[in-house]
């Protein structure tokens, strides 16, 4: 946000009160929910028009939410969203390797995902990329590249 946003934002709170621009939000997001259906049924230039006015102002409310949140509520967001993108890929992942959809050789991506989305850990003792040998430490492809380098 920028610092001319950050002032109409309290500005709107101090006029109208955060309960009422909580309900704002509410009802923005009704109208989102309701745009996006419509898009799905019907899409035209009109439709999609509304569906990013629509966007537009339920992002305008999550911004004065998160502003009546407290200073470090955008960077917390940021954090936790990347947290779950991270979880969204790896289950992306995991699906793809499921289906057999995973192309024989890993690219470095994926031999390297963020084992922060409760990564399953692996038990093999079957050799890998960055080691000889694979043992209960190694936990997943970085792990065990950060614990068996090879020399």
């Amino acid at each position: 946000m920028v610092s001319k946003e950050i002032e109409i934002f309290k500005e709107a709170s101090r006029i109208w009160g955060d309960e009422m621009q909580t309900m704002m939000l509410f009802e923005e997001m009704g109208e989102l929910m309701q745009s996006v259906s419509k898009f799905g049924r019907k899409r035209d230039s009109l439709t999609h028009m509304n569906l990013l006015e629509e966007i537009a102002d339920v992002e305008i409310m999550l911004d004065q939410l998160k502003l009546r949140l407290g200073s470090d509520t955008a960077e917390t967001i940021l954090i936790i969203r990347d947290r779950k993108i991270n979880r969204l890929e790896y289950a992306i992942f995991e699906f793809k390797q499921k289906n057999n959809l995973i192309p024989e050789e890993k690219t470095d991506h994926e031999k390297t995902m963020d084992i922060e989305v409760n990564e399953p850990i692996i038990l093999t003792k079957t050799k890998c990329d960055n080691c000889e040998y694979r043992t209960t430490e190694c936990q997943s492809p970085k792990i065990c590249a950060m614990n068996h380098k090879k020399t």
